[in-house]
This record gives structure tokens, sequence and C-alpha cells, in this order.
């Protein structure tokens, strides 16, 4: 049965992912008007968000969506770190 613990635990989920997401969303369409100094504070902000999105526990019943939004991210923070620690950003 689903309880309501489970219940609010899951929409606490969606409600992250929403606001992941939307954070993701927001940066590749600012990307292209930031300058060079800026899009190295919004990649290092992003950094962060990506982490702290990894770190949450899902409910049993979404740990696989969860998963796989872990792993995508992990990816995407591979790249990000890649680009700032190289320093190689170019913006088209």
């Amino acid at each position: 049965m689903f309880s309501v613990r489970k219940s609010n635990g899951f929409i606490r989920l969606c409600h992250e992912a929403t606001g992941y997401i939307n954070n993701l969303s927001e940066f590749a369409e600012e990307t292209s008007s930031l300058e060079t100094d800026q899009l190295v504070a919004r990649l290092e902000d992003l950094t962060g968000t990506i982490e702290n999105f990894t770190k949450i526990e899902p409910p049993t019943i979404a740990e696989d969506i969860h998963q796989e939004l872990t792993n995508n991210s992990e990816a995407l923070l591979e790249i990000t770190n890649s680009i700032v620690d190289q320093g190689e950003i170019t913006v088209e």
C-alpha cells in the first residue's frame, strides 16, 4: 500500500527533480549571453547543484527514475568539471 510517508517522499523528489531540471534549462538558455568569468561562476554553481541532486535519497517507488537522472547528472558533472578545470570554455 502507498503510505502517506511514501507519498510525501515521492512528492518531495518530484519537486526536487523539477527544480533541478528547471535549473539545467535556465543554464542552457543563459550560457550564450554570459561573459567567460560569469560562465565559469555559473558552471561552478551548476556543479554544486548537480552534486546536491545526486545525493538525494529517493523513495523506493522513484529509485529507477532517480538513478537514471543521477547517471545523466554524473556524466554532466564530469564534463562540467573538465571544462572548469581546464579552462576551456567556448561560447558559440
